[in-house]
């Protein structure tokens, strides 16, 4: 999908993928992604989702990467809170010490940029809808970035989801175990969940899928030291 798609979308408010709360999963698998101590937590294509500023208060240093200044922006002010804003390299940045969101194009990060908003690179990553979000042909490079950014060992929770393709073209598309693992190929991934949502989603029993599916994974980079 285009940026143009996403800035208009972001633009005429038409954000049905925005969700009011802090997410279930994020929240449920908290003491496996974020338990320990404090971490760097990074969290692609965040939109102005909550969970930020809940892991934020959690105690964690949290960037967030998001395309659209619009909904960086509406992350802090529809919840009162206080922001500056400034660049890092080729991205601008939305935010405070602790949890900041960098506006720009994920494939654009660099190890560098990172450091300069958490200190270091981030050991935890979490995707509740970045890569659903990227066309197949976009993956590949997303892991890419992903790769060059993060800490050896480093713990990503994925959130994906799966359907019948011939019944929409996405976004959100359908990503389904296999590729999952052939793109995280030399990782740990391991499925911890898969619960069939349809019932919860009625837009997607009204285009005729019979089930719509959400499988979350466990992944673990390799640490060679």
């Amino acid at each position: 999908m285009e940026p143009d798609f996403w800035h208009e979308r972001w633009k005429l408010g038409q954000t049905g993928f925005h969700q009011d709360a802090v997410h279930d999963d994020l929240v449920q698998h908290a003491n496996w992604l974020l338990g320990g101590g404090p971490k760097r937590l990074l969290v692609p294509l965040c939109g102005k989702s909550r969970d930020l500023h809940w892991a934020g208060a959690q105690g964690h240093r949290v960037t967030g990467v998001e395309l659209s200044p619009v909904a960086a922006r509406a992350m802090y002010q529809e919840q009162g809170l206080p922001f500056d804003e400034s660049s890092v390299g080729p991205f601008g940045r939305v935010g405070s010490t602790d949890v900041s969101v960098l506006t720009g194009d994920v494939f654009a990060l660099q190890p560098d940029i990172l450091r300069s908003t958490l200190g270091d690179l981030p050991d935890r990553l979490w995707d509740r809808a970045a890569l659903v979000a990227l066309r197949p042909d976009q993956r590949p490079r997303y892991l890419q970035a992903l790769r060059r950014v993060l800490a050896p060992g480093a713990r990503v929770l994925l959130n994906s989801l799966v359907y019948d393709p011939t019944l929409h073209d996405g976004p959100p598309w359908s990503v389904d175990e296999p590729e999952v693992r052939a793109l995280w190929e030399d990782a740990q991934v391991d499925l911890v969940d898969r619960v069939d949502v349809l019932e919860q989603e009625p837009r997607w029993k009204e285009r005729g899928h019979q089930w719509f599916r959400r499988d979350l994974y466990h992944i673990t980079l390799p640490d060679p030291t």
